[in-house]
């Protein structure tokens, strides 16, 4: 009989039933109890053996500014993905309003017909693979939008509806 002993802390959402991290604490030893500090932002695990790891949740929220300063939003992405606490600091959502910013400002710009100026206002958001798959379904939508729009103007109702 094999008995595998998990020395790992899963973090689970508890309102979706899904399991969010599997490698987000792992200790050398089997954890016993976990408890959160909210006045300090610390993660306490006592183990089996008697220890008690102390984790700062927000230790990474400095590596989290600089990539949002440099604009390697990829890094920001993967700092939140490897530490899912973060989505609840304003860094987190300083970086969600940057890309709804940015994704305005690209519609409106592809609606005046700049498509090349939407794109490159896009491109740092492209290395993130979530937000790339939306900048494409974006940027194909719009593929069409100039014929549709002389279409419209041109009263060719069938094809805009077509294009449409």
């Amino acid at each position: 009989m094999n008995i595998s002993l998990n020395t790992e802390v899963y973090l689970y959402d508890l309102n979706e039933y899904e399991l969010i991290t599997d490698s987000f604490v792992k200790l050398g030893e089997l954890p016993s109890s976990i408890t959160f500090v909210s006045e300090n932002y610390n993660l306490l695990v006592g183990t089996l053996g008697g220890s008690v790891y102390i984790f700062d949740i927000y230790a990474e929220i400095e590596a989290l500014k600089k990539a949002i300063l440099e604009k390697d939003f990829a890094k920001a992405y993967e700092i939140i993905k490897l530490n899912p606490f973060l989505k609840r600091s304003e860094e987190y959502k300083q970086l969600e309003r940057l890309w709804e910013k940015t994704l305005n400002q690209a519609y409106k710009l592809m609606e005046k017909g700049e498509y090349e100026k939407a794109k490159q206002l896009l491109s740092p958001f492209l290395a993130v693979p979530h937000k790339r798959s939306i900048i494409q379904t974006i940027l194909n939508d719009f593929a069409e939008f100039e014929k549709f729009k002389n279409a419209v103007i041109n009263r060719k109702y069938p094809l805009a509806y077509s294009l449409a």
